[in-house]
């Protein structure tokens, strides 16, 4: 039977950047100190690296193979119904020529643990560098150069068409998550349009909330509108946009059955994305 988070007895402030204090309770957050040993003393907790809603993260030294891995430690509720370790090991068993095998992370160890709040799963990884947002935030303007943007979006399509390969979809994006649409793979095409967008802008291509049908409708038109002005009007110099609005119209579509598959995103997208320094080159000048 899984365990559920029981409701905190003491009231707790919103501290901004810190997860909710009130989900230290039994069925929550196991609590953790600098210094803090797991898995018999293997791993040392030396620096706090995020959160979220089911687990917190960590950086720890790997006593016995002598690194830094980070560890993800989720809270008692999810350690029940989570299927995160099935999913990495089916992946990095997988034998997979597509190249986004070598973009997805690796499952180092895992193991469980008993706490005051009760049982947790941890997953132990290699240590991530920056993230895409923090790149963002520390960039002039808050906007990454073109060749990174393009970078970065590549890899996630290959990332995203090899997991897709091996039948999992991946459904997780903060902005779309927020529209609530179900687990499936045109989803994940819905996700990726949105993530893509957000690396190459300075935010989302729609706002969060309200979220009726109709107000996303309507957003929808008025984006597919400004792509197709934009596209119309603009001078040559600026037609190196021109592919990163024709990948986000083709995935960025109401209708899941009208999406397109996850192999014709990775084509076109992959094509289309390394089109733009070609086509940017080519028109400088004008």
């Amino acid at each position: 039977m899984a365990t559920r988070m029981e409701p905190s007895r003491v009231k707790y402030n919103f501290v901004e950047e810190v997860e909710r204090l009130d989900y230290y309770v039994p069925g929550g957050y196991h609590p953790v100190a600098i210094g803090d040993e797991l898995c018999t003393g293997r791993y040392v907790i030396t620096h706090k690296l995020g959160f979220g809603r089911s687990a917190t993260t960590w950086l720890a030294e790997d006593r016995k193979q002598g690194r830094l891995v980070a560890l993800k430690l989720s809270t008692a509720e999810a350690a029940g119904r989570t299927h995160e370790i099935q999913i990495l090991s089916q992946l990095d068993r997988a034998k997979s020529g597509l190249p986004g095998k070598a973009i997805v992370q690796n499952l180092l160890n895992s193991f469980k643990f008993s706490g005051p709040n009760g049982t947790h799963q941890c997953l132990v990884t290699d240590a991530a560098r920056i993230s895409i947002h923090e790149a963002k935030d520390a960039a002039y303007h808050r906007l990454l150069h073109l060749p990174a943007a393009r970078a970065i979006a590549s890899l996630l399509i290959l990332g995203l068409q090899f997991i897709h390969s091996q039948g999992i979809v991946h459904g997780e994006s903060r902005f779309a998550e927020s529209l609530v649409e179900p687990l499936s793979f045109p989803g994940d095409i819905w996700t990726l349009a949105c993530t893509i967008w957000d690396v190459f802008g300075s935010g989302p291509p729609f706002e969060a909330f309200p979220v009726t049908l109709n107000e996303v409708t309507i957003e929808h038109v008025e984006m597919l509108a400004i792509f197709h002005t934009f596209v119309k009007d603009s001078v040559p110099v600026l037609l190196h946009c021109f592919a990163l609005a024709a990948v986000i119209t083709i995935k960025i579509i109401m209708s899941p059955l009208l999406r397109t598959s996850r192999q014709d995103i990775a084509r076109v997208c992959l094509f289309s994305i390394n089109r733009l320094a070609a086509i940017r080159n080519a028109t400088q000048g004008f």
